[in-house]
């Protein structure tokens, strides 16, 4: 959990082809958007703050292995936010 910059993953590597899955959840009380890097395909985005948590899911399928890669949103800087992802080999 943080409050420092946008939300994003620690940076991993990917051992072969395969897919990457992530999400991030926000701590808002009010309405949010979370955008997903361009590289993602967004599953599901929860924004209505006032009424249920907040929070992002995507995926991106790797044709190669990866390294160094971190699975970022764009989402406000001072709120408090967690995230994660996992990878499965093809």
């Amino acid at each position: 959990t943080s409050t420092s910059g946008a939300p994003a993953t620690s940076s991993f590597n990917t051992g072969a082809t395969g897919i990457i899955f992530g999400c991030v959840e926000t701590e808002s009380a009010g309405d949010i958007t979370h955008t997903l890097e361009a590289d993602y395909r967004l599953i599901f985005e929860e924004e209505r703050g006032s009424s249920n948590f907040t929070g992002s899911i995507g995926y991106r399928i790797i044709p190669s292995t990866l390294t160094g890669e971190v699975m970022n949103w764009t989402a406000p800087t001072t709120i408090g936010w967690a995230c994660v992802a996992v990878t499965y080999k093809q």
